[in-house]
């Protein structure tokens, strides 16, 4: 990666080599000289390119001129300088840009022969862009982000290595700056669905190999998706609705004392599981704990750190157990810890919008008995037209009166997804001192999920973290599936192919050499699920689903390339 990071700045510095008597820097003295300079330097692009014209194709020459443009203004990244907070030009125009971008690209092809680095474009720094940022980066890959928020900007670059670029992203001009002709993949993930399809579409166009469209709501692509597909040129579209309601969906069917993710097509689960006082866990080293035989504990999470147990290690009140298994052996351990899951017959919702509508719609065809509380009359009545067997409520889920009267005391879950945090966390709260003992939360801010669940809530569901964990499985290769993020990024549970000709083939786990901080939780092989133990042999093509500290994570991935 250091060798990556060379290359770029020795291709800025030639640019500001280049280009350093055209760069006119807002708030400076002499701007109208630098302006000057600019204009001139303009005029020799226009000369080069009609000298070149002669040389290039029609598409080429399009391409080209889509570059050129002298009124599109100059390309600025944000700077922080001796005079204050400034923009400067990104790059000059004509052939030093292309040497530059040759040279540049030239590189990083070859480094990504030999180390899977990446070269993306992120468009958008929400939630989702900026986590996307920090993680990719921090595994090495070369991220450009572009956002017309500075602050974002401002705070992103701080923190990781990124290249920032100031503007919208919908633009033709911005993403030419971004250089979006030389990425392997752009990632489309603004809080604006409308400048997250432009993006795609003219990134492509410009020379993007992949792009990956976020949008909030599927509604408009689920008829006409190939016609989409064609013509916004995306490879893969994610909704954050969909993802969202999905998991939602999944919590509401599971006890309250766990987390649940599927690998495998569902066949590997994992459980997360909130150790009670009298729990026949607490207490006892991890070696003589009697649980079933297709299940293994891989991790504990205790105090928001996150520890890879040993054989003597012992599980106290409080802590949260990590379990991997398959179906049978995790509904075994569910009743032999105390946290086997009633049937649900009755959910109360707060909240409007995609999500609610869709996990409403889900639940009822489950025929469970739902009703919504809806807090704008205009919103509770277009849900009442859209969604048949559910019943609509006129409220505000922190009307406390409203809620004795409904009852919510006696029903089986309470869900908060309102757009609003603090709004969610509070009815939740409300509705557990009513004593409903199941509170499912959104969560439009990952950082509060762990605070959620501090306070009570049973799950906390961050749409946007959801949506970054399944294009991190895009981004990280055709053979890394599902990921499920522990503690803010501190450890992951990925599944993995192993693809054939890798070095684990024909290897027991103990002579595979797992780096410390790596527990293969389960392999998925032509439809058996093993829980696997030291001698169990690595095939070709089995799914691996691996429970993996983020400080081994790149020597994980590393291992099966």
């Amino acid at each position: 990666m250091p060798e990556a990071h060379a290359e770029r700045r020795d291709a800025r510095a030639e640019f500001a080599h280049d280009g350093s008597r055209a760069a006119g820097v807002l708030g400076a003295a002499g701007a109208r000289r630098d302006q000057d300079r600019v204009r001139t330097q303009r005029n020799d692009v226009q000369h080069a390119r009609s000298i070149a014209a002669h040389d290039v194709d029609r598409r080429a020459q399009t391409h080209r001129e889509l570059r050129e443009v002298p009124d599109e203004g100059i390309a600025v990244v944000e700077q922080d300088g001796p005079q204050g907070h400034a923009l400067k030009q990104r790059a000059p125009r004509g052939p030093a840009r292309e040497r530059a971008r040759s040279a540049r690209r030239a590189a990083g092809n070859l480094l990504a022969r030999r180390t899977s680095v990446m070269n993306i474009l992120i468009v958008g720094l929400g939630e989702v862009g900026s986590h996307l940022a920090r993680v990719l980066s921090t595994e090495g890959h070369s991220v450009t982000v572009v956002d017309q928020d500075l602050a974002r900007l401002r705070r992103v670059s701080e923190g990781v290595d990124v290249h920032a670029i100031h503007g919208d992203g919908s633009r033709p001009d911005i993403l030419d700056r971004a250089e979006a002709d030389s990425v392997d993949l752009l990632l489309a993930v603004s809080n604006d669905d409308n400048v997250n399809m432009l993006s795609c579409l003219f990134g492509k166009r410009i020379g993007a190999r992949r792009t990956v469209l976020r949008v909030k709501d599927m509604t408009p692509f689920r008829r006409f998706k190939t016609f989409f597909r064609k013509n916004l040129l995306f490879d893969q579209i994610l909704s954050l609705e969909s993802l969202a309601a999905t998991e939602i969906v999944n919590a509401v069917r599971q006890n309250q004392m766990v987390g649940v993710e599927n690998f495998a097509e569902g066949r590997i689960q994992m459980r997360r599981v909130r150790l009670a006082e009298g729990s026949p866990l607490v207490g006892v080293p991890v070696r003589e704990l009697k649980i079933p035989a297709n299940v293994l504990i891989t991790a504990i999470d205790r105090d928001h750190e996150v520890i890879v147990p040993g054989g003597d290690d012992v599980c106290l009140v409080g802590d949260e157990v990590l379990v991997l298994g398959d179906e049978k052996g995790i509904a075994a351990f569910d009743r032999k810890s105390g946290c086997a899951p009633e049937k649900v017959r009755d959910v109360v919702i707060f909240g409007t919008g995609g999500i609610p509508a869709q996990v409403a719609d889900a639940l009822h065809r489950m025929h469970v008995g739902v009703r919504i509380v809806a807090p704008n009359r205009e919103a509770a009545e277009r849900l009442a037209g859209k969604l048949d067997g559910v019943t609509i409520l006129h409220g505000e889920g922190t009307d406390l009166e409203l809620l004795r009267e409904e009852r919510i005391g006696d029903t089986d879950v309470f869900l908060g997804l309102s757009e609003q945090d603090e709004v969610n966390l509070m009815s939740c709260q409300l509705a557990r001192n009513l004593g409903c003992e199941r509170t499912i939360a959104l969560v439009q801010k990952p950082d509060y999920v762990s605070l959620y669940q501090q306070l009570g809530v049973s799950v906390a569901v961050s749409p946007r973290l959801i949506c970054a964990n399944a294009i991190l499985s895009i981004v990280r290769g055709g053979n890394v599936g599902r990921i499920a993020t522990i503690e803010e990024g501190k450890a992951e549970v990925i599944e993995i192919e192993v693809p054939a000709g890798c070095k684990l083939v024909g290897k027991t786990l103990k002579d595979a050499h797992f780096p410390r901080g790596a527990v293969v939780g389960a392999i998925a092989r032509e439809g058996e699920i093993v829980v696997p133990r030291g001698d169990d042999v690595i095939e070709a093509l089995d799914n691996l689903v691996v429970f993996v500290l983020a400080d081994v994570l790149d020597d994980v991935l590393a291992m099966v390339r």
